[in-house]
């Protein structure tokens, strides 16, 4: 059994496939929806979901919301008295959904679809790949949110459509466009934004009305957490109430200050929301158009909306004026994407049941230009965003010195033609070039990604033969190299490794390596040294790549073999 899962900003959707028809797993509660909260209680229990969130109220320091924006980030989040990596606060929200399938299907879910915004780059989808991993799930694909909500829709829809597809979340924005011919569905562009949703709404609002507070009454709400806290939950709470009213009146009874208990009041109105929201919601509305004129559509056959926020009466309003298209009846804004996903996870299981011969189709893109630095800080792309995934591109590059015997390969993501303009991905060296005049020598730049858009660069100096090549992690920044960050990211990569050799087959003077250097790790965290634990970081993250690589190689031939 594959699962879908929509692991979201601020809920968490989990489906299956009943005959050819997917379905939303309830939680434990009986909801078809899981806040994405976590919340740890003072004696050590991890609380997710809808008991999480009822702790942030009064133990705002003990609970962690909206991580999903975080994703990616080599950064730890404070939960309690525990520290943790963003991909470990997603694990626990997935293992949350593994168990609530579990229960109700009752059988063990090994396997799973996880879907991420269509904007995410390599390092957050490498993360909520091992925040499934963490969970106990094997990740047969990441899928692109908007890409799974057309699939949703146009499942069982004998005719062929061009489709829009609008996923305005609680945290992220993405807009795709869809061609579905028969049994095929094929992505033409895809845009978006990772911090563009719901959240933003809510701070406007928020905003606003502390401000009206301190004004109509003298009560500074932000000093207080725990009345902040209960403030964000009635904004949050007041949004969706004006999708279906005009205004909606905001309460805080007995609110003390000075001794006299104040009773504060104010009254949000759907005019003066949608006048905040309507830069943001102008911004959706141009990406719509880049991905429309992107894809190449002549005409929109069909409207979808995904996410919580797309229900929005100012979305609806702004897009039939654009589109000249009503959105589509029946679809489930908050249920579509992990309906989707669960239709994709039992697509993927046909087709290794069939080699490779499952009835239906489906062919994403890169939503990312990525390429390489050259001389004077330029950049040369190598990929370019919107190309069909799986994708095999090479670029020859050159030497900028006389007899250089080595190359940097600095890996880049963007759409700019100046390194500045584009975001870091990671650095390799290849050493052992054949000595040779300058621009003489050539070196093939290789760029391989996968349908989970996870990125592969090799380089191959071509006379002399000599190959370095790197699977893209994120990259770690000035910001986290103070030295307790650096000693969580050494107990954090030696549990991981010591997780990863109990289930891997390695040989024998790897496992004695990796024992040898475990050892290291714990003496230089016992003396507190900071330069030695730098050495460790980087020792164990190249162990963590290796083992990485026994795993694609094992599960490569795993498949092989079924």
């Amino acid at each position: 059994m594959v699962i879908g899962i929509d692991l979201g900003t601020t809920n968490s959707a989990v489906a299956y496939v009943d005959g050819d028809e997917a379905r939303i797993i309830p939680n434990d509660r009986g909801s078809r929806l899981t806040p994405s909260v976590v919340s740890i209680t003072e004696k050590g229990e991890i609380l997710v979901g809808e008991s999480a969130k009822n702790q942030a109220v009064v133990h705002a320091d003990r609970t962690v919301s909206s991580v999903k924006r975080r994703m990616g980030e080599a950064t730890y989040i404070n939960l309690g008295p525990r520290q943790l990596l963003p991909e470990e606060v997603s694990a626990e929200v997935l293992r949350k959904l593994k168990r609530d399938a579990e229960r109700y299907l009752g059988l063990d879910v090994a396997q799973a679809v996880i879907t991420v915004p269509a904007n995410f780059g390599e390092a957050q989808r490498t993360a909520t790949i091992e925040a499934g991993r963490l969970a106990g799930l094997e990740v047969l694909r990441i899928l692109n949110e908007p890409t799974a909500a057309a699939l949703s829709y146009a499942w069982n829809r004998p005719e062929a459509e061009r489709l829009v597809v609008y996923d305005l979340g609680g945290g992220t924005f993405d807009v795709t466009c869809l061609q579905k011919n028969e049994t095929e569905y094929l992505v033409r562009s895809s845009c978006g934004e990772n911090k563009l949703g719901g959240l933003d709404f809510d701070a406007l609002l928020c905003d606003q009305l502390l401000k009206h507070f301190e004004k109509e009454y003298g009560f500074v709400a932000s000093r207080d957490a725990l009345v902040l806290q209960q403030i964000s939950e009635m904004v949050e709470r007041a949004k969706i109430e004006l999708s279906s009213r005009e205004s909606v009146v905001i309460a805080l009874p007995f609110m003390g200050t000075g001794g006299q208990p104040l009773h504060l009041t104010y009254e949000a109105h759907r005019d003066l929301f949608n006048k905040l929201i309507t830069p943001l919601i102008e911004r959706t509305v141009a990406l719509t158009s880049q991905a429309i004129e992107e894809s190449g559509f002549s005409a929109v056959d069909a409207l979808v909306l995904a996410g919580g926020s797309s229900r929005i009466p100012l979305v609806h309003t702004r897009l039939g004026e654009f589109l000249g298209h009503r959105p589509k009846g029946g679809v489930n804004p908050d249920e579509v994407v992990a309906l989707g996903a669960a239709l994709y996870g039992n697509m993927l299981a046909e087709e290794q049941q069939s080699n490779g011969n499952g009835q239906r189709r489906l062919r994403d893109v890169t939503s990312y230009t990525l390429g390489v630095e050259i001389d004077n800080g330029k950049v040369v792309h190598v990929v370019r965003r919107n190309t069909p995934l799986p994708v095999d591109a090479r670029r020859t590059v050159t030497t900028l010195a006389d007899m250089q015997e080595s190359v940097e390969v600095h890996v880049l993501q963007g759409e700019g033609e100046d390194v500045a303009a584009n975001r870091s991905l990671g650095r390799f060296m290849l050493s052992g070039i054949a000595p040779a005049r300058r621009g003489a020598a050539r070196i093939e730049v290789s760029f391989a990604i996968d349908e989970d858009g996870i990125v592969r660069v090799a380089a191959v100096d071509t006379k002399s033969g000599r190959r370095e090549h790197v699977t893209v992690r994120p990259i770690k920044d000035e910001q986290y190299g103070d030295g307790r960050a650096i000693s969580q990211r050494v107990e954090s990569l030696a549990r991981r490794i010591r997780a990863d050799i109990e289930e891997l087959s390695v040989s024998q003077d790897f496992f004695d390596d990796i024992k040898e250097l475990l050892q290291y790790s714990d003496k230089v965290l016992s003396a507190k040294d900071e330069s030695a634990l730098r050495e460790a970081e980087i020792a164990l993250e190249s162990i963590v790549e290796e083992l990485i690589a026994i795993r694609e190689d094992s599960e490569d031939t795993d498949r092989e073999h079924a």
